[in-house]
């Protein structure tokens, strides 16, 4: 606003001049002199405004050896507001109005692409144009039907008065009734949305029960708690797009001495609080990025308009439970679910970002966390002793901002798939999504090397396609064997995914290229290892399928047990009645083979609409459950969970 009232002083003070009694081209040359120096940036960036008042005065630079004093000091007001009038108008007949200049200049270059600030500046220039001409007309009464004084002092300052007033308030107002437009559809929209329904729907009561009842035996040595993390929007969202947004909820079934107790509760996120205070959902999501009434936030209130709610996945290191989100800070919780604050185990004054798949090698106890960047083309890396020391951090720069939601590590890489979904922050508000597939650009494949991972990265590049999830990866004497489930696109609707499959990609050191394998043909996601093989050789992969109906990417009803080394598979089907999420493995006190344990799950019962929690025995999957646990209440479909060892 500052720039465009500068760029209207010389005018102004053209105005105050011409009432003095000094020589008229001394007037024109002051005027002259100071719209050089008050635009002087804006000239070489060739704005309108300044080069039009420049043009103007050297034009009336010339005419004053043509005309008479009087009759420029006569005419002077006329003139320049004409002259004012005319460039507005014309600048909005040839779609470049004044105002959009200035207005890029105090916004960031991505705001320059939503569909309302063009619009916006035609309507503030028009003002200006209307403005202007209203004083032009002030000043041609004032000359030829003599016009009184203060008729035309008040004709000509209220105008301009108005449209200073105008410029500052109306981008706002504009925009707020842009965004409210656009949150009413959004939460029309949510009516109908798959993901707020069935065994999706949220739940909102915090539990605590202990003495479940239990089908079956929980083995006497198992003692522990299994924590799965998921979305679980408090309030109605006017935002919801299923894995990507909504509160985190924390469900865990805590089991000692054969028995079992269940907790759920929320992760009290800084957005969550100012939630519950007003009442109602303020933060949007992905597809939807905005703070429904801003007006009503407190100076203190985060900012953010997409809904952070760290519900993607829950870990333990160095003795600490981290439930994790996407490329932000993750929240530390206890043991007891209650939320701690934000996590920050390098100590610094903004936590980290973090990814929701971090990768331990259980050879060191080290722990490597990737983030990639929402605004730069760079991903960070922090890589974590089993104390929580961080050993070392860097970034990494890549050629656009990827949506990287997994990695995966090796015995000397971590390894880290750039598949083209490329980042556009304001998409929701252009019509788009945050996350876009980009079909014209390569996956490329980097090869970061753990013992100096600010070297040399060794890249590789690929046909595009698309994964969201690593079983693992391993090296031989000159390959990298890689396994993860491969989708030929990807698009921010859950129930517009084509099937995803298992896939292996081994990569030869030697020739420095990849190439791709096809494992199974069933549509498969979450896919789960025993932890102790990360990073090393593995057998057995365990992964939720659907074999009812292969095309249905949303729900499972059987858990995939596949021999890497065989390319067979068995199941353990609980038929149509059931939906099953992601199956933990957790090994067996003393165990000497790799499937030598249990797969804890979560499973919902469709006719009761209840939940129970399975406890599968690993090296006979298709055999009868060892215990099924009844919970409490339904558990809504959610994404990654842990199995943390007692005592808690």
């Amino acid at each position: 606003m500052l720039r465009i009232v500068l760029g209207f002083f010389p005018w102004v003070l053209y105005s105050i001049l011409m009432g003095m009694s000094i020589q008229r081209e001394t007037i024109i040359l002051i005027t002259l002199a100071s719209a050089c120096l008050l635009g002087y940036k804006e000239l070489k960036k060739r704005f309108v405004l300044p080069w039009s008042t420049v043009i103007f005065f050297l034009l009336l630079l010339a005419l004053n050896f043509f005309f008479p004093y009087t009759l420029l000091l006569k005419h002077g007001n006329l003139l320049s507001n004409s002259a004012l009038a005319a460039l507005s108008w014309l600048s909005l007949v040839f779609r470049r109005p004044f105002t959009l200049q200035y207005a890029r200049e105090q916004t960031a270059k991505e705001i320059w692409e939503l569909p309302g600030f063009f619009r916006s500046n035609q309507i503030i220039t028009a003002v200006w144009a209307g403005s202007f001409t209203v004083c032009a007309g002030a000043s041609f009464l004032h000359i030829y039907a003599n016009l009184s004084d203060a008729l035309y002092q008040t004709a000509s300052y209220i105008p301009l008065g108005f449209a200073v007033w105008f410029t500052m308030k109306f981008p706002d107002w504009y925009r707020q009734r842009k965004i409210d437009r656009l949150i009413q559809i959004s939460e029309e929209a949510q009516k109908s949305n798959f993901f707020l329904k069935g065994h999706f729907a949220p739940v909102t009561k915090e539990l605590d029960q202990t003495n479940l009842p239990i089908e079956g035996e929980l083995p006497k040595d198992l003692f522990g708690v299994y924590m799965r993390n998921g979305p679980n929007p408090v309030f109605a969202p006017f935002s919801y797009t299923f894995p990507f947004d909504g509160d985190g909820m924390v469900h865990a079934v805590y089991i000692r001495d054969g028995h079992a107790s269940f907790r759920n509760r929320f992760i009290e996120t800084d957005q969550l609080q100012v939630e519950r205070r007003l009442g109602k959902a303020v933060y949007g999501g992905v597809d939807c990025p905005f703070i429904r009434e801003p007006g009503l936030l407190l100076p203190e209130d985060p900012t953010l308009p997409v809904k952070l709610g760290r519900f993607i996945h829950v870990i333990r290191h160095a003795n600490k439970y981290i439930a994790l989100h996407e490329a932000n800070p993750a929240y530390e919780i206890n043991a007891h679910l209650e939320t701690v604050g934000p996590w920050n185990p390098t100590q610094s004054k903004i936590p980290i970002s973090v990814n929701p798949h971090p990768r331990l090698d259980p050879a060191t106890g080290e722990l490597y966390l990737i983030s990639y960047d929402l605004d730069r083309p760079i991903v960070t890396y922090h890589v974590l002793d089993a104390k929580g020391k961080l050993l070392r951090e860097g970034t990494i720069d890549v050629p656009h901002c990827y949506m990287i939601h997994d990695f995966v590590l090796t015995k000397n890489y971590f390894i880290l798939f750039l598949c083209p979904v490329v980042i556009d922050k304001l998409g929701g508000a252009k019509g788009k999504h945050m996350f876009n597939w980009e079909s014209q650009l390569e996956t490329q494949i980097a090869l970061v090397s753990r013992a100096n991972p600010s070297g040399p990265i060794l890249w590789m590049q690929s046909e595009p396609f698309f994964t969201f999830h690593f079983a693992n990866a391993y090296e031989t004497e000159h390959e990298i064997k890689i396994d993860y489930v491969r989708y030929p696109k990807f698009t921010m609707k859950n129930n517009e995914l084509d099937p995803g499959h298992l896939y292996r990609t081994t990569i030869d050191l030697r020739q420095r290229r990849c190439s791709h394998r096809q494992i199974d043909d069933r549509n498969v996601e979450y896919p789960r290892i025993n932890e102790s093989k990360n990073a090393s050789l593995y057998r057995y992969a365990y992964i939720p399928s659907n074999l009812i109906d292969k095309n249905n990417v949303d729900v499972f009803n059987a858990i995939m047990k596949y021999d890497l080394k065989s390319d067979q598979a068995l199941t353990h089907e609980f038929g149509a009645e059931y939906e099953v999420g992601e199956a933990v493995f957790v090994p067996k006190p003393h165990a000497t083979e790799e499937d030598d344990g249990y797969l804890m799950l979560f499973a919902c019962h469709r006719p009761t609409h209840r939940t129970d929690f399975f406890l599968l025995d690993a090296r006979h999957i298709s055999a009868k459950p060892i215990a099924r646990v009844s919970l409490p209440q339904r558990v809504p479909h959610g994404l990654h969970g842990s199995w943390m060892a007692g005592p808690w």
